[in-house]
């Protein structure tokens, strides 16, 4: 690695020569070796929880609303089914002592999900899912809310709990105060590895033959997470078309950085990668 190298997931090698790639040059990864070193909930990846709450201040029919958004940080840290429900617990607890509401919330180890209840019946949580956060709750909002706990709901980075608890694609509301008809939130099936695919990129070593689930294009390897966290994922796979060519380039120094599928890179906690790069001439008559 090169003293600028960001991470051990965003890193730079310096070739002791400048190499020459002659016409039907193609390169393929071989022996890859990566820490499965990340947490379930990672600070900056995954840990924030966006909740819109709304307390109603009058009485039927005449309801008036206070609407809060509130931006919960959880704690980095690795979770079970169960423990992230004590987590999750603790924080939406501490949002506003003066609210007469008790939240529960219970693992269902059947179908390895979560759900959360209140106890106050003028009370409507929803936990709004990152689609629904790019469209109403950017720049341009129309939702009358105050926000609790950060600046700005950051668009861009949102770095939601969403994709953990499987919150992706209905917006649920906790409840209808109107009617007094409580209605649990129930989570979709809890991912609690994480990260599903490692997808290796270069931009200096990648054809821009590749096509990525967000466009990317210099996409050089996609590695699936088979190991738990501590463990070596070990990838010596390689099919017979899955190279890239490298024709005409000169290289010094390469670089590589280990993404999601959303394009986030993947913190190792200075776990280090081992890949081998097999240079070849591919014969375009065969």
């Amino acid at each position: 690695m090169t003293n600028d190298s960001i991470s051990t997931s965003n890193f730079k090698f310096q070739l002791e020569r400048s190499l020459f790639m002659p016409q039907n040059t193609v390169f393929y990864l071989e022996d890859v070796c990566i820490p499965h070193s990340w947490h379930t909930v990672e600070k900056d990846f995954n840990d924030t929880i966006y909740m819109w709450f709304s307390v109603s201040t009058g009485s039927n029919p005449n309801l008036v609303w206070n609407n809060t958004m509130y931006v919960i940080k959880l704690t980095p840290n690795n979770y079970t089914g169960s423990t992230l429900a004590t987590e999750i617990k603790t924080k939406l607890q501490t949002i506003d002592a003066t609210f007469t509401t008790t939240f529960t919330v219970v693992y269902d180890l059947n179908n390895h999900n979560i759900v959360i209840s209140i106890n106050n019946p003028m009370v409507v949580f929803v936990f709004p899912t990152d689609g629904d956060l790019i469209k109403n709750y950017g720049v341009n909002s129309s939702y009358d809310f105050a926000l609790v706990g950060a600046p700005f709901i950051d668009i861009p980075n949102l770095n939601s709990w969403n994709d953990l608890i499987g919150n992706v694609s209905t917006l649920q509301q906790s409840m209808n105060a109107a009617s007094a008809s409580i209605r649990p939130f129930v989570s979709g099936m809890l991912d609690l590895l994480t990260v599903r695919n490692i997808y290796i990129s270069s931009p200096n070593l990648g054809s821009f033959s590749s096509i990525g689930a967000r466009g990317e294009s210099n996409i050089i390897k996609k590695v699936p997470v088979t190991s738990d966290f501590g463990f070596l994922i070990v990838d010596t796979f390689t099919s017979p078309y899955d190279f890239s060519d490298c024709s005409k380039l000169t290289l010094n120094t390469l670089e590589f950085v280990l993404r999601d599928v959303k394009g986030t890179i993947i913190p190792l906690h200075g776990g280090h990668v081992s890949f081998s790069i097999v240079f070849s001439v591919h014969n375009v008559d065969m």
